[in-house]
Order: structure tokens, then sequence, then C-alpha cells
């Protein structure tokens, strides 16, 4: 599993940490990235987005 997060609130916090792969994006505050598996780029340039291929072409092991 995985989650996203950008926001300081406890459940974020709790979903980062519990997730398989938690994800922080790069304007996330300090807490939030702290206990993120992964930062990515900021919300504002496609992190969640970036992330997500980043995490699906690692477990394919896909060619480029």
């Amino acid at each position: 599993s995985s989650a996203a997060s950008d926001v300081y609130k406890r459940q974020d916090l709790s979903m980062i940490k519990n997730a398989g792969i938690g994800v922080a994006v790069a304007n996330a505050k300090p807490q939030v990235q702290k206990y993120a598996k992964m930062v990515t780029a900021s919300n504002d340039n496609d992190g969640v987005a970036l992330a997500i291929e980043n995490i699906l072409t690692a477990q394919i092991n896909v060619p480029e």
C-alpha cells in the first residue's frame, strides 16, 4: 500500500507511518517528511504523479 500527504494532521501522520510506502511532497511540513519513506517533488510539480510512476517502474522493472 502507499499513501501521500502534504499536511500535518494526526491522521495524516498515522497514514504515512503505516503505509507500505509513505510519500511526502517536497513542500510538505517537516513533520510529515520525517515519517515518509519517500519525499518527491512538490505538489505544484506533479510530485504525487512522479512518486506513483517511480514506484510502479521500480516494481515492474521496466527497461528504459
